[in-house]
Protein backbone atom coordinates (compact mmCIF):
# COMPACT_ATOMS: atom_id res chain seq x y z
CA UNK A 1 0.00 0.00 0.00
CA UNK A 2 1.90 3.09 -1.15
CA UNK A 3 2.46 6.20 0.99
CA UNK A 4 0.18 9.18 -0.10
CA UNK A 5 -0.35 12.62 1.29
CA UNK A 6 -1.24 13.75 4.72
CA UNK A 7 -4.06 13.86 7.38
CA UNK A 8 -4.94 16.83 9.16
CA UNK A 9 -6.14 17.17 12.13
CA UNK A 10 -7.50 20.58 13.63
CA UNK A 11 -8.53 19.80 16.73
CA UNK A 12 -8.78 17.86 19.67
CA UNK A 13 -12.56 17.24 18.85
CA UNK A 14 -12.06 16.36 15.01
CA UNK A 15 -8.80 14.90 15.83
CA UNK A 16 -10.97 11.58 17.25
CA UNK A 17 -13.12 11.49 13.85
CA UNK A 18 -10.08 11.10 11.36
CA UNK A 19 -8.46 8.43 9.83
CA UNK A 20 -5.31 7.30 9.99
CA UNK A 21 -3.91 3.61 9.46
CA UNK A 22 -1.08 1.58 8.92
CA UNK A 23 -0.41 -1.33 6.62
CA UNK A 24 1.83 -3.36 9.35
CA UNK A 25 2.57 -6.43 6.77
CA UNK A 26 5.05 -3.54 4.82
CA UNK A 27 5.16 -0.99 7.23
CA UNK A 28 4.17 1.52 4.64
CA UNK A 29 1.75 4.09 6.15
CA UNK A 30 -1.41 5.16 4.28
CA UNK A 31 -2.35 9.07 4.81
CA UNK A 32 -5.60 11.07 3.32
CA UNK A 33 -5.93 14.58 2.89
CA UNK A 34 -8.88 16.49 3.14
CA UNK A 35 -8.03 20.33 0.66
CA UNK A 36 -11.57 22.09 3.01
CA UNK A 37 -10.45 21.08 6.66
CA UNK A 38 -7.02 22.32 5.31
CA UNK A 39 -8.25 25.58 4.18
CA UNK A 40 -10.24 26.06 7.01
CA UNK A 41 -7.31 25.37 9.69
CA UNK A 42 -5.76 28.04 8.06
CA UNK A 43 -7.67 30.38 8.13
CA UNK A 44 -8.36 29.99 12.02
CA UNK A 45 -4.66 29.86 11.92
CA UNK A 46 -4.58 33.66 11.12
CA UNK A 47 -5.81 34.20 14.73
CA UNK A 48 -3.96 36.57 16.63
CA UNK A 49 -3.40 33.37 19.11
CA UNK A 50 -1.46 31.76 16.15
CA UNK A 51 1.33 34.99 16.63
CA UNK A 52 1.39 34.35 20.10
CA UNK A 53 1.98 30.50 20.21
CA UNK A 54 4.17 30.70 17.23
CA UNK A 55 6.76 33.10 17.68
CA UNK A 56 9.72 30.83 16.78
CA UNK A 57 8.02 30.17 13.66
CA UNK A 58 7.46 33.46 12.84
CA UNK A 59 11.11 34.58 13.79
CA UNK A 60 11.94 32.05 11.15
CA UNK A 61 10.16 33.85 8.51
CA UNK A 62 11.54 36.76 8.82
CA UNK A 63 14.45 36.01 9.37
CA UNK A 64 14.63 33.83 6.03
CA UNK A 65 12.86 36.32 4.26
CA UNK A 66 15.67 38.75 5.14
CA UNK A 67 18.17 36.40 3.88
CA UNK A 68 16.17 36.11 0.17
CA UNK A 69 15.38 39.79 0.07
CA UNK A 70 19.15 40.60 1.02
CA UNK A 71 20.17 38.22 -1.92
CA UNK A 72 17.99 39.51 -4.30
CA UNK A 73 19.04 42.92 -3.95
CA UNK A 74 22.51 41.59 -4.08
CA UNK A 75 22.21 40.45 -7.08
CA UNK A 76 19.64 42.51 -8.76
CA UNK A 77 16.94 40.63 -9.35
CA UNK A 78 15.86 39.75 -13.19
CA UNK A 79 14.70 37.57 -15.48
CA UNK A 80 18.11 36.20 -16.02
CA UNK A 81 18.55 35.31 -12.42
CA UNK A 82 15.16 33.02 -11.85
CA UNK A 83 16.93 29.93 -11.96
CA UNK A 84 19.24 31.54 -8.55
CA UNK A 85 16.37 32.50 -7.24
CA UNK A 86 14.42 29.50 -7.77
CA UNK A 87 17.48 27.30 -6.41
CA UNK A 88 18.09 29.30 -3.34
CA UNK A 89 13.91 29.40 -2.73
CA UNK A 90 13.61 25.68 -2.43
CA UNK A 91 16.88 25.50 -0.26
CA UNK A 92 15.49 27.58 2.11
CA UNK A 93 12.09 26.51 2.04
CA UNK A 94 13.43 23.07 2.22
CA UNK A 95 15.53 23.43 5.53
CA UNK A 96 12.43 25.25 7.02
CA UNK A 97 10.32 22.60 6.61
CA UNK A 98 12.72 20.41 8.65
CA UNK A 99 13.93 22.83 11.25
CA UNK A 100 9.39 23.29 11.80
CA UNK A 101 8.73 19.60 11.46
CA UNK A 102 11.44 18.45 13.98
CA UNK A 103 10.35 21.16 16.04
CA UNK A 104 7.04 20.35 16.39
CA UNK A 105 7.75 16.48 16.91
CA UNK A 106 10.86 17.79 19.44
CA UNK A 107 8.48 19.68 21.05
CA UNK A 108 5.84 16.83 21.76
CA UNK A 109 8.67 14.34 22.64
CA UNK A 110 8.53 12.89 20.10
CA UNK A 111 12.41 11.55 18.77
CA UNK A 112 13.50 9.01 16.24
CA UNK A 113 14.29 6.30 18.96
CA UNK A 114 10.40 6.99 19.82
CA UNK A 115 8.99 6.85 16.09
CA UNK A 116 11.68 3.56 15.99
CA UNK A 117 9.08 1.25 17.93
CA UNK A 118 6.54 -0.73 16.26
CA UNK A 119 4.21 -0.52 18.89
CA UNK A 120 4.15 3.80 18.89
CA UNK A 121 2.91 3.33 15.27
CA UNK A 122 0.60 0.78 15.31
CA UNK A 123 -1.45 2.63 18.33
CA UNK A 124 -1.83 5.47 15.99
CA UNK A 125 0.64 8.03 17.97
CA UNK A 126 3.27 8.25 15.24
CA UNK A 127 0.63 9.21 12.18
CA UNK A 128 -1.04 11.93 14.98
CA UNK A 129 2.29 12.93 15.99
CA UNK A 130 3.85 13.30 12.38
CA UNK A 131 0.64 14.82 10.63
CA UNK A 132 0.19 17.44 12.79
CA UNK A 133 3.97 18.32 12.58
CA UNK A 134 3.59 18.48 9.01
CA UNK A 135 0.52 20.06 8.40
CA UNK A 136 2.12 22.85 10.89
CA UNK A 137 4.94 23.36 8.57
CA UNK A 138 3.24 23.29 5.41
CA UNK A 139 1.12 26.19 6.90
CA UNK A 140 4.09 28.19 8.38
CA UNK A 141 5.88 27.60 4.78
CA UNK A 142 2.61 29.05 2.66
CA UNK A 143 3.01 32.18 5.03
CA UNK A 144 6.33 32.38 4.34
CA UNK A 145 6.18 31.88 0.49
CA UNK A 146 3.58 34.86 0.24
CA UNK A 147 5.63 37.46 2.93
CA UNK A 148 8.62 36.99 1.04
CA UNK A 149 6.85 37.20 -2.59
CA UNK A 150 4.41 40.07 -1.60
CA UNK A 151 7.09 42.04 0.41
CA UNK A 152 9.73 42.10 -2.08
CA UNK A 153 7.55 42.43 -5.38
CA UNK A 154 5.26 44.99 -3.83
CA UNK A 155 7.87 47.27 -1.69
CA UNK A 156 11.00 46.45 -1.32
CA UNK A 157 11.65 46.08 -4.96
CA UNK A 158 11.98 49.67 -5.83
CA UNK A 159 13.49 50.49 -2.16
CA UNK A 160 17.47 51.84 -3.73
CA UNK A 161 19.61 50.16 -0.92
CA UNK A 162 23.78 50.40 -1.20
CA UNK A 163 25.61 47.59 -1.29
CA UNK A 164 26.61 47.87 2.59
CA UNK A 165 23.22 48.24 3.75
CA UNK A 166 22.08 45.37 1.50
CA UNK A 167 24.62 42.96 3.31
CA UNK A 168 23.64 43.79 6.90
CA UNK A 169 20.24 42.81 6.20
CA UNK A 170 21.72 39.98 5.14
CA UNK A 171 23.80 39.31 8.12
CA UNK A 172 20.64 40.19 10.81
CA UNK A 173 18.71 37.31 9.13
CA UNK A 174 21.47 35.02 9.24
CA UNK A 175 22.54 36.20 13.58
CA UNK A 176 18.56 36.18 14.01
CA UNK A 177 18.17 33.01 12.28
CA UNK A 178 16.29 30.20 14.66
CA UNK A 179 18.32 26.95 13.38
CA UNK A 180 21.84 28.97 13.38
CA UNK A 181 20.82 29.68 17.24
CA UNK A 182 19.41 26.31 17.83
CA UNK A 183 22.96 25.11 16.49
CA UNK A 184 24.72 27.44 18.68
CA UNK A 185 22.63 26.55 21.49
CA UNK A 186 24.04 22.73 21.33
CA UNK A 187 27.18 23.56 20.90
CA UNK A 188 27.29 25.94 23.96
CA UNK A 189 25.38 24.28 26.13
CA UNK A 190 27.09 20.31 25.30
CA UNK A 191 30.66 20.99 24.71
CA UNK A 192 31.17 23.05 27.06
CA UNK A 193 29.11 21.47 29.55
CA UNK A 194 30.95 17.79 28.55
CA UNK A 195 34.28 19.69 29.25
CA UNK A 196 32.92 20.29 32.52
CA UNK A 197 31.56 17.08 33.64
CA UNK A 198 34.62 14.88 31.95
CA UNK A 199 36.48 14.54 34.95
CA UNK A 200 32.92 13.30 37.29
CA UNK A 201 33.31 10.08 34.74
CA UNK A 202 35.19 7.72 36.45
CA UNK A 203 35.02 5.07 38.35
CA UNK A 204 31.29 4.53 38.79
CA UNK A 205 30.57 1.27 40.79
CA UNK A 206 27.98 1.60 42.83
CA UNK A 207 25.65 -1.01 42.25
CA UNK A 208 22.71 1.02 41.92
CA UNK A 209 23.83 1.89 39.16
CA UNK A 210 23.35 -0.96 37.03
CA UNK A 211 20.19 -2.49 36.17
CA UNK A 212 20.52 -5.80 34.68
CA UNK A 213 18.84 -5.49 31.61
CA UNK A 214 16.15 -8.55 31.05
CA UNK A 215 17.70 -10.33 33.54
CA UNK A 216 21.33 -9.68 32.07
CA UNK A 217 23.22 -11.55 29.16
CA UNK A 218 23.80 -15.20 29.60
CA UNK A 219 25.85 -17.19 27.32
CA UNK A 220 26.12 -14.21 24.76
CA UNK A 221 21.80 -13.87 24.62
CA UNK A 222 20.26 -10.52 25.46
CA UNK A 223 16.82 -10.37 26.88
CA UNK A 224 16.09 -13.89 27.86
CA UNK A 225 14.38 -12.53 31.00
CA UNK A 226 15.32 -16.12 32.14
CA UNK A 227 15.96 -18.16 35.25
CA UNK A 228 19.92 -18.35 34.22
CA UNK A 229 20.09 -15.06 33.54
CA UNK A 230 19.32 -14.09 36.83
CA UNK A 231 21.74 -16.47 38.26
CA UNK A 232 24.23 -15.67 36.14
CA UNK A 233 24.48 -11.85 36.68
CA UNK A 234 23.74 -12.34 39.95
CA UNK A 235 26.93 -14.36 40.40
CA UNK A 236 28.38 -11.42 38.25
CA UNK A 237 27.31 -9.02 41.19
CA UNK A 238 24.26 -7.00 39.87
CA UNK A 239 21.77 -6.33 42.43
CA UNK A 240 19.23 -4.75 40.33
CA UNK A 241 17.09 -6.49 37.87
CA UNK A 242 15.04 -5.94 35.55
CA UNK A 243 12.07 -8.29 34.12
CA UNK A 244 9.60 -7.50 31.60
CA UNK A 245 6.10 -8.26 32.59
CA UNK A 246 3.00 -9.68 30.51
CA UNK A 247 0.52 -12.08 31.29
CA UNK A 248 -0.72 -15.09 29.77
CA UNK A 249 -3.99 -15.88 28.52
CA UNK A 250 -4.83 -17.27 31.78
CA UNK A 251 -4.04 -14.18 32.97
CA UNK A 252 -1.04 -15.35 34.73
CA UNK A 253 1.87 -13.06 35.05
CA UNK A 254 4.91 -14.02 33.33
CA UNK A 255 8.53 -12.55 32.34
CA UNK A 256 8.84 -12.15 28.30
CA UNK A 257 10.19 -9.00 26.63
CA UNK A 258 7.17 -9.51 24.17
CA UNK A 259 5.17 -12.34 22.99
CA UNK A 260 6.30 -11.96 19.30
CA UNK A 261 10.00 -12.31 20.37
CA UNK A 262 9.54 -15.08 22.76
CA UNK A 263 7.37 -17.22 20.14
CA UNK A 264 10.75 -16.71 17.53
CA UNK A 265 13.06 -17.86 20.31
CA UNK A 266 11.40 -20.52 21.63
CA UNK A 267 9.74 -22.31 19.09
CA UNK A 268 6.16 -21.63 20.03
CA UNK A 269 3.76 -22.39 16.81
CA UNK A 270 0.60 -21.37 18.49
CA UNK A 271 -1.81 -18.27 19.04
CA UNK A 272 -0.36 -15.43 21.16
CA UNK A 273 -0.27 -15.53 24.22
CA UNK A 274 -0.03 -18.29 25.41
CA UNK A 275 -1.45 -20.12 28.42
CA UNK A 276 0.62 -20.74 31.50
CA UNK A 277 1.19 -24.42 30.85
CA UNK A 278 2.44 -23.85 26.93
CA UNK A 279 4.59 -20.96 28.39
CA UNK A 280 6.49 -23.13 31.14
CA UNK A 281 6.92 -26.20 28.10
CA UNK A 282 8.98 -24.14 25.96
CA UNK A 283 12.70 -23.30 26.72
CA UNK A 284 13.93 -20.29 25.91
CA UNK A 285 16.61 -20.52 22.70
CA UNK A 286 15.86 -23.98 23.83
CA UNK A 287 18.09 -23.84 26.61
CA UNK A 288 17.22 -21.04 29.68
CA UNK A 289 13.81 -21.77 31.84
CA UNK A 290 10.94 -18.98 31.71
CA UNK A 291 9.70 -17.64 34.72
CA UNK A 292 6.35 -17.40 35.88
CA UNK A 293 5.33 -15.05 39.18
CA UNK A 294 5.92 -18.11 41.33
CA UNK A 295 9.48 -18.79 39.99
CA UNK A 296 9.95 -14.51 40.59
CA UNK A 297 8.45 -14.49 43.98
CA UNK A 298 11.22 -17.64 44.88
CA UNK A 299 13.86 -16.41 43.62
CA UNK A 300 14.24 -13.33 45.28
CA UNK A 301 13.25 -14.85 48.43
CA UNK A 302 16.32 -16.46 48.42
CA UNK A 303 18.02 -13.63 47.19
CA UNK A 304 17.22 -10.61 49.48
CA UNK A 305 19.36 -8.14 48.65
CA UNK A 306 18.05 -8.25 45.33
CA UNK A 307 15.32 -5.76 43.55
CA UNK A 308 13.03 -6.14 41.18
CA UNK A 309 12.11 -3.45 38.19
CA UNK A 310 9.43 -4.22 36.21
CA UNK A 311 8.49 -2.82 32.38
CA UNK A 312 5.58 -3.34 30.28
CA UNK A 313 3.32 -3.91 33.06
CA UNK A 314 0.41 -0.96 32.64
CA UNK A 315 -1.75 -2.50 35.74
CA UNK A 316 1.35 -1.40 37.94
CA UNK A 317 -1.05 -2.10 41.35
CA UNK A 318 -2.34 -5.51 40.25
CA UNK A 319 1.31 -6.33 39.73
CA UNK A 320 2.55 -5.36 42.85
CA UNK A 321 0.10 -7.39 44.71
CA UNK A 322 1.33 -10.31 43.45
CA UNK A 323 5.03 -9.16 44.11
CA UNK A 324 6.00 -11.08 47.58
CA UNK A 325 8.67 -8.54 48.69
CA UNK A 326 6.80 -5.03 47.58
CA UNK A 327 10.30 -3.66 50.18
CA UNK A 328 12.19 -4.90 46.93
CA UNK A 329 9.99 -3.45 44.37
CA UNK A 330 10.46 -0.62 41.78
CA UNK A 331 7.91 -0.65 39.08
CA UNK A 332 8.46 1.70 35.70
CA UNK A 333 5.33 3.54 35.09
CA UNK A 334 3.88 5.06 32.21
CA UNK A 335 1.39 7.75 33.36
CA UNK A 336 0.84 9.63 35.85
CA UNK A 337 -2.51 8.02 37.20
CA UNK A 338 -0.26 4.74 37.80
CA UNK A 339 2.46 7.23 39.48
CA UNK A 340 0.15 8.48 41.94
CA UNK A 341 -1.54 4.57 42.46
CA UNK A 342 1.32 3.55 43.76
CA UNK A 343 2.54 6.40 45.99
CA UNK A 344 -0.83 4.72 48.11
CA UNK A 345 0.72 1.40 48.29
CA UNK A 346 3.48 2.56 49.08
CA UNK A 347 5.70 0.90 46.15
CA UNK A 348 8.92 3.24 44.46
CA UNK A 349 8.36 4.08 40.63
CA UNK A 350 10.51 4.80 37.88
CA UNK A 351 8.94 7.31 35.67
CA UNK A 352 9.27 6.95 31.80
CA UNK A 353 10.47 9.99 30.31
CA UNK A 354 7.49 10.24 28.06
CA UNK A 355 5.37 10.77 31.43
CA UNK A 356 6.75 14.20 31.57
CA UNK A 357 7.03 15.25 27.74
CA UNK A 358 3.65 14.57 27.59
CA UNK A 359 2.12 16.27 30.79
CA UNK A 360 4.12 18.73 30.88
CA UNK A 361 5.33 20.00 27.64
CA UNK A 362 7.16 22.98 26.60
CA UNK A 363 10.82 24.30 27.99
CA UNK A 364 13.06 22.75 30.82
CA UNK A 365 11.30 24.50 33.27
CA UNK A 366 7.78 23.04 33.36
CA UNK A 367 9.57 19.50 32.81
CA UNK A 368 11.57 20.02 36.36
CA UNK A 369 8.39 21.69 38.22
CA UNK A 370 6.34 18.40 37.20
CA UNK A 371 9.34 16.49 38.48
CA UNK A 372 9.16 18.23 41.91
CA UNK A 373 5.15 18.64 41.81
CA UNK A 374 4.51 14.93 41.50
CA UNK A 375 8.17 13.42 43.40
CA UNK A 376 9.41 11.82 40.91
CA UNK A 377 12.69 10.37 42.27
CA UNK A 378 13.93 8.08 39.23
CA UNK A 379 13.31 8.62 35.40
CA UNK A 380 13.97 5.75 32.58
CA UNK A 381 14.65 7.30 29.44
CA UNK A 382 16.70 6.25 25.84
CA UNK A 383 20.07 7.23 26.10
CA UNK A 384 19.25 8.38 22.34
CA UNK A 385 18.26 11.27 23.98
CA UNK A 386 21.29 12.22 26.24
CA UNK A 387 23.21 14.07 23.34
CA UNK A 388 20.38 16.68 22.96
CA UNK A 389 19.32 17.13 26.44
CA UNK A 390 22.72 17.08 28.29
CA UNK A 391 22.09 20.47 30.50
CA UNK A 392 18.28 19.20 31.40
CA UNK A 393 19.87 15.86 32.48
CA UNK A 394 22.48 17.29 34.41
CA UNK A 395 20.18 19.98 35.99
CA UNK A 396 18.05 17.18 36.69
CA UNK A 397 20.51 14.42 38.39
CA UNK A 398 22.14 17.36 40.76
CA UNK A 399 18.43 17.59 41.84
CA UNK A 400 18.96 14.12 43.52
CA UNK A 401 16.73 12.66 41.07
CA UNK A 402 17.93 9.19 39.47
CA UNK A 403 18.04 8.88 35.31
CA UNK A 404 18.45 5.45 34.29
CA UNK A 405 19.22 5.15 30.32
CA UNK A 406 18.10 1.91 28.18
CA UNK A 407 19.23 1.20 24.40
CA UNK A 408 22.37 0.28 25.40
CA UNK A 409 24.09 -1.47 23.10
CA UNK A 410 21.98 -0.73 20.62
CA UNK A 411 24.67 0.73 18.21
CA UNK A 412 27.88 -0.27 17.63
CA UNK A 413 30.35 1.18 20.47
CA UNK A 414 27.62 2.36 22.22
CA UNK A 415 28.35 -0.33 25.13
CA UNK A 416 28.17 0.28 29.00
CA UNK A 417 31.59 1.29 28.81
CA UNK A 418 30.75 4.67 26.69
CA UNK A 419 27.83 5.22 28.59
CA UNK A 420 30.20 5.63 32.03
CA UNK A 421 33.32 7.53 30.16
CA UNK A 422 30.54 9.97 27.87
CA UNK A 423 27.27 10.17 29.60
CA UNK A 424 27.52 9.48 33.45
CA UNK A 425 27.10 12.81 34.99
CA UNK A 426 24.45 13.23 32.81
CA UNK A 427 22.64 10.82 34.18
CA UNK A 428 22.73 8.29 37.13
CA UNK A 429 23.08 4.81 35.71
CA UNK A 430 22.06 2.73 32.55
CA UNK A 431 20.08 -0.78 32.07
CA UNK A 432 23.18 -2.79 31.28
CA UNK A 433 23.64 -6.09 29.43
CA UNK A 434 27.10 -6.88 30.92
CA UNK A 435 29.15 -5.40 33.60
CA UNK A 436 32.35 -6.50 35.59
CA UNK A 437 32.06 -5.02 38.82
CA UNK A 438 35.22 -6.48 40.00
CA UNK A 439 37.04 -4.49 37.31
CA UNK A 440 37.57 -0.33 37.16
CA UNK A 441 36.41 1.13 34.03
CA UNK A 442 39.29 3.22 32.21
CA UNK A 443 38.32 6.39 30.21
CA UNK A 444 41.59 7.30 28.98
Amino acid sequence: MPTSCLVYKWSLDERKSNITSLDNQNSEITLFVDITQFLQFYIKRLKINFIIENIMSLQLIISHSLIIISILKIIQFSKKHISLYLFILIIISFFQLLYLISDKLTFQGITYEIAYRNEYWTKGKGTQSLNEAISEAVINLFLFLIFVHLFFFLFFRKIRLNKEFKFIILTLGFVTNPIILQISKIVYENKFQELNITQENIGYSEKDRYIAHAGGAVENYLYSNSLEALNTNWENGFKYFELDIHQTSDGIYVAVHDWNEWKQSSGYQDQLPPNLEDFKKYKIYGKFTPLDIDDINHWFNFHEEAVLITDKIRNPVKFANKFLHKNRLMMEIFSLEALNDLKQINIKSIANWDILLENFPGDEKSIIKGILDNDIKYIAVSRFRVKDNRRLFYNITKMGVKIYVYHVNYEDGKDEKYVICNEFGYIFGMYADNFDFSKNVSCD
